[in-house]
């Protein structure tokens, strides 16, 4: 969020320029305006970016959680399967331990 860090300033004269730490500038605002307006500007524009990150936060947590949900739901789908699939093996292997025949369709 560039502009949680920025810093403010002019040449006397001319245009504001608010720039990142690394001194890259990010916006120019009108040398018409005073510090205290400028300050609320940039005040302004740092509620908007924090908002905006913090809804994308949750949108984003919101759609891990649904995929997470649906790989989850595949993977007990996935459990129940191979559970009733693991029964009728036992079933299986259990009639020929106790030596039942296979009738044919077995």
């Amino acid at each position: 969020m560039k502009l949680q860090q920025v810093q403010i300033g002019n040449v006397r004269g001319e245009d504001w320029e608010v720039r990142t730490p690394d001194q890259t500038v990010i916006a120019t605002l009108p040398r018409k305006l005073n510090d205290r307006e400028v300050i609320q500007v940039i005040e302004f524009a740092k509620g908007l970016e924090k908002a905006a990150h913090d809804e994308g936060v949750q949108i984003g947590q919101g759609s891990m959680r649904a995929a997470h949900t649906q790989r989850i739901n595949a993977l007990l789908d996935r459990i129940r399967s191979l559970e009733a699939h693991n029964g009728l093996l036992a079933e299986k292997l259990e009639s020929l331990l106790d030596g039942d025949q296979p009738d044919g369709d077995d």
